[in-house]
């Protein structure tokens, strides 16, 4: 079988060397990608479902009503208007996808996501991502935290009060590569000193 997947010279078979009998093809019926539709219908629906419209309503509904009107003073002060931010929480955006053990909503819907950004962004991209920044340190922390980090900071973002959050990325030469940085905490008298480089 390994040498069936190899051209004469050991190389996996490139683009222009792959054709309909090639073993890197799976044959139609054993793929779902290339399963066929029967008439009318999709092979993957986006539809939203009736909750999910009911939520890409009441987003858009907000986003009209409060994030558009804000938008131009939150621009030209720089500052994100904090009655938005304190209404999208207590509407439940900011804690919606944290387990409800934490006093989230329990939605991880990739398609929940979606529309929820899609309609906070079309009210202001500025404010959009005020609202939905805890997530960057809320949902890390559920779901690669210790239980001890879970208890002492999940639920803060699900408290009485909207509390912001973030995710600090270190650029020092512009390279973006977020997935290999390396880090060093060394404990000193007067509190943590860290090393980082990507």
């Amino acid at each position: 079988e390994r040498s069936r997947r190899r051209d004469g010279r050991g190389r996996a078979p490139g683009p222009a060397r792959i054709g309909a009998d090639s073993p890197w093809i799976p044959a139609p019926s054993s793929h779902p990608a290339t399963r066929r539709a029967t008439a009318g219908e999709p092979l993957i629906d986006f539809e939203p479902d009736d909750e999910q419209a009911l939520v890409r309503e009441t987003v858009r509904q907000f986003a009209g009503n409060e994030v558009r009107p804000a938008a131009r003073e939150s621009d030209e002060t720089g500052e994100l208007p904090r009655a938005v931010l304190e209404h999208a929480h207590e509407l439940g955006l900011v804690a919606n996808a944290l387990d409800e053990r934490f006093g989230g909503g329990g939605e991880r819907s990739a398609v929940t996501a979606a529309l929820v950004v899609e309609e906070l962004a079309w009210g202001d991209l500025a404010i959009a991502l005020g609202i939905l920044s805890p997530g960057l340190s809320a949902l890390p922390i559920q779901d690669y935290g210790s239980d001890s980090q879970r208890e002492a900071w999940l639920p803060e973002f699900s408290a009485g009060h909207f509390r912001p959050g973030a995710l600090a990325i270190v650029e020092p030469r512009f390279d973006s590569d977020a997935l290999a940085p390396t880090t060093h905490a060394e404990r000193g008298v007067a509190g943590w000193r860290l090393d980082v480089a990507k």
